[in-house]
């Protein structure tokens, strides 16, 4: 789960800049075991709300933001480290410019996830002028395949049909 700090202003000339004000924090969520989508998110939800009880995203992102400048950094490599990074492409208007450590400039490119250590599956969603975007990460644990990875994409998108048909026909 992320929070994001300071939402950037928008501005369509400009490019986007991004900057990596987050705390993150982990949630056990339930696995996905209904045929009906809508009833795993309220479990989903009703678990998030039970955990949020015992954790604090505003405590967190503050020890991120300012105790961890005086922790040592292999401890915060243990703690936050990646070692990888996805990106998605897109086509969103006045996208994100990110200038990489040997002077490289990426253009038109959002980073979805860190491939953070011990990582599963994360997904990354841009949606923009009635379109929909999504970048997956996962781990090379879980597969290596491109086949098993775009099956995962693709039910993404079948579970928001599955979803959108239920909220219907709940209504």
């Amino acid at each position: 789960m992320a929070l994001l700090l300071h939402f950037p202003s928008i501005d369509p000339i400009k490019p986007v800049v991004l900057e990596n004000k987050a705390a993150g924090l982990c949630y056990s969520l339930p696995c996905h075991t209904s045929n009906n989508i809508l009833d795993f998110l309220r479990n989903v939800t009703a678990s998030m709300n039970e955990q949020l009880k015992y954790t604090d995203a505003i405590i967190s992102s503050l020890l991120l933001r300012y105790a961890m400048g005086f922790v040592p950094v292999k401890f915060i490599d243990n703690y936050l480290g990646f070692d990888a990074q996805t990106f998605l492409l897109t086509n969103i208007p006045g996208g994100s410019r990110i200038e990489m450590f040997d002077g490289c400039i990426l253009e038109k490119v959002v980073p979805v996830a860190p491939n953070v250590k011990g990582i599963g599956i994360s997904f990354g969603i841009i949606s923009y002028d009635n379109k929909l975007q999504i970048g997956v990460t996962v781990d090379k644990a879980i597969t290596t395949n491109q086949e098993e990875v775009q099956k995962i994409a693709n039910d993404f998108f079948r579970n928001i049909r599955l979803l959108d048909v239920a909220s219907k026909n709940s209504c």
